[in-house]
């Protein structure tokens, strides 16, 4: 796929518009199942999925791996999969899919910084530009409340938070194996990231509040096919993306055009959710499609 022209660029821009169906789905599904048993389902049901896959096209591990190279990918599933998604969900439960927006403009920054840190990487004028117009977009439709009357300031506060650290996890997970990412076939990363995700929830399961690890509501099959939908679209289709956008390009410029996640989500948001559309949020489309377009020219 190196011959494909900006294929990272493509991938990384697809990653987001299947992300943003699967944030309505799991936004449905996460009002009756709890964060930590959502993730370890979809997680569960996503895992068999690309191990099939990986199967089916014959694709094969590296030549040389090393022990080292299985724990860092094992650690990045752990941060990027078991802790991240759950965070995110949670941040989901609390503050909807709008407010969501709000924290999902903290996704890009920590990647930036660490692919300058740790990476080497650097964006030329133009990129940068575009990446400050994504980031006002998305911080225009984040602002979009949902005035929801005598909402807890804790809840809202503690959501906030959730989301971050959802952010800073999928960033240190994704700059750690970065380096390594031109080398690996990128269902064969998937597949053990995935093991490292589900690994870490099975050992987290016992140590979080009963509540949050409660399966009753899978019973449930009214839920299953948002359960089931999400996790096909968001986990399955949205991750391979996602891997390839990073493993094709640079980490600073898929992180940047992974944000436009948030303007679909709130187009889908507006669409199926029916939340209210606004001159504000209309300009923060306007800005991201103007700084996805910047940031497309600036890489060739």
């Amino acid at each position: 796929m190196d011959s494909v022209p900006h294929i990272g660029e493509i991938f990384a821009l697809l990653s987001p518009m299947a992300w943003a169906v699967a944030v309505i789905l799991f936004r449905v599904a996460g009002r009756s199942v709890p964060p930590l048993a959502l993730n370890l389902t979809k997680n569960c049901v996503a895992w068999p999925l690309f191990a099939l896959t990986y199967y089916a096209l014959g694709a094969s591990a590296p030549d040389t791996v090393t022990r080292s190279d299985l724990i860092l990918l094992i650690a990045s599933g752990v941060l990027g999969i078991a802790v991240a998604d759950t965070l995110f969900f949670m941040c989901l439960n609390r503050l909807g899919a709008s407010r969501q927006a709000i924290v999902n403009t903290a996704y890009s920054p920590p990647i930036i910084l660490l692919s300058v840190l740790f990476l080497g990487e650097r964006l030329s004028a133009t990129q940068v530009v575009g990446v400050c117009l994504i980031l006002m977009a998305v911080l225009t439709v984040g602002r979009e409340s949902s005035g929801t009357p005598g909402e807890a300031r804790g809840k809202r506060l503690s959501g906030v938070l959730f989301g971050i650290g959802a952010c800073v996890a999928q960033a240190i997970s994704v700059v750690m194996i970065k380096p390594r990412m031109g080398e690996w076939p990128v269902l064969w990363m998937t597949c053990w990231r995935m093991a490292g995700g589900v690994g870490a929830a099975l050992l987290l399961w016992p140590l979080v509040p009963k509540a949050q690890r409660n399966l009753a509501a899978l019973a449930d099959r009214k839920c299953w096919p948002t359960v089931l939908a999400g996790t096909l679209i968001g986990t399955y289709v949205s991750l391979l993306l996602w891997m390839g956008g990073f493993k094709y390009t640079q980490a600073s410029v898929a992180s940047a055009l992974n944000q436009t996640a948030s303007l679909f989500t709130f187009i889908l948001a507006v669409w199926i959710l029916r939340e209210p559309v606004t001159r504000r949020a209309l300009t923060g489309l306007a800005l991201g499609l103007l700084g996805v377009i910047i940031m497309g020219v600036g890489s060739i």
